[in-house]
């Protein structure tokens, strides 16, 4: 058992501010005399213009007995009784109750403690004997409320070691073992060389080279006594189909665009979009982004262009090597049929 000596008693100034907005109830009350759980609920559960009883309490009220109504009737001819205080297991808290013939409510406050502590607050009004508090015994005196101690505290430094899961075996990693050490955090990619190193995911910049997990020719795939030969993992696999499905989608859409916006024929069109993409195609990776040409370049030609660097980059995700991306490039000029004439560059 302790006490709330280091506690002091509610200030006549938080309980005159919120007493001078409660009867007769005239809402909203001061903030910085709410409660955190107050503050909280006007915050995230808003109440709706006309609910004045959500800004005058937080607490459940009993709908026989209406907050607002019940607040009007006290303010008419009652008198404030004396500070009670207790403890609820959690903080201080403090009550001033308010009577009127057969009327009456108990206006509580509670007590903030801590570096971010505000001191004394409003919690809410209630009607006597219900709710979280009424089981406590108040007492009139702040430093005379007695404070249940938490059962673990004192309890010696290693009482709960006994319930600590046992340890884990140490991982050999000896040159032998190094495989095995990794293999319990691979999914699917190439076994980290050069030392010991924390396996981390990719970010959205890098790339992801599944195809570096696979043999790539025949005497690649012979595997090395006591090695284990490792495939892409289904998860790998489909991600790289989606992104090389959208990479396609990308060029498709892009030369339909292009082809659609442009006065010359389809032909034209087809030659225009296959020569700057083979140049975005066959630039190198440390170049920047391909020029138009001065001579041939409009407005349409070059938000192509700059959408096929796009693609580019979409499909260096998955793919280190560029050159299958031409084959990409290529295949998105489709033009479209003319009736009765089978159009050369139809595939």
């Amino acid at each position: 058992m302790s006490s709330t000596a280091a506690v002091p008693p509610l200030p006549s100034t938080v309980r005159d501010a919120v007493l001078g907005r409660l009867l007769p109830p005239a809402p909203p009350l001061p903030s910085h005399v709410l409660s955190r759980a107050f503050l909280e609920r006007l915050a995230f559960l808003p109440p709706a213009a006309p609910d004045d009883e959500a800004h005058l309490s937080p607490l459940p009220a009993d709908p026989a007995l209406p907050l607002h109504a019940t607040l009007h009737e006290l303010a008419l001819g009652c008198e404030p009784g004396a500070t009670e205080y207790a403890h609820d297991g959690e903080a201080a808290v403090a009550r001033v109750p308010v009577r009127a013939g057969g009327l009456g409510l108990d206006v509580l406050f509670e007590h903030e403690a801590g570096d971010d502590g505000r001191g004394w607050v409003y919690r809410g009004a209630t009607a006597p004997g219900v709710g979280s508090l009424a089981g406590v015994s108040w007492v009139a005196d702040i430093g005379h409320v007695s404070v249940e101690e938490d059962e673990d505290a004192g309890a010696p430094a290693d009482y709960w070691a006994g319930f600590s899961p046992p340890p884990q075996p140490a991982v050999e990693l000896a040159d032998n073992h190094e495989d095995d050490y990794w293999a319990q955090y691979r999914d699917g990619t190439e076994t980290p060389h050069g030392g010991a190193q924390t396996p981390a995911l990719p970010s959205h910049r890098s790339r992801v080279d599944v195809r570096s997990a696979a043999p790539t020719s025949p005497a690649a795939s012979t595997t090395p006594a006591g090695a284990s030969a490792t495939t892409p993992s289904p998860e790998l696999t489909i991600i790289r189909e989606k992104i090389l499905s959208k990479t396609r989608s990308l060029l498709n859409r892009a030369w339909a665009d292009f082809s659609r916006a442009r006065d010359m024929d389809m032909e034209d069109a087809a030659m225009r979009w296959l020569r700057f993409g083979r140049a975005v195609a066959d630039r190198a990776s440390w170049e920047t982004g391909t020029a138009a040409d001065d001579d041939a370049a409009d407005a349409g030609e070059a938000v192509a262009r700059a959408r096929v660097e796009a693609a580019r980059e979409m499909y260096e995700v998955v793919e280190p090597d560029a050159s299958g991306l031409w084959k990409l490039i290529e295949g998105a000029v489709v033009l479209p049929p003319v009736e009765g004439v089978e159009h050369e560059y139809e595939s």
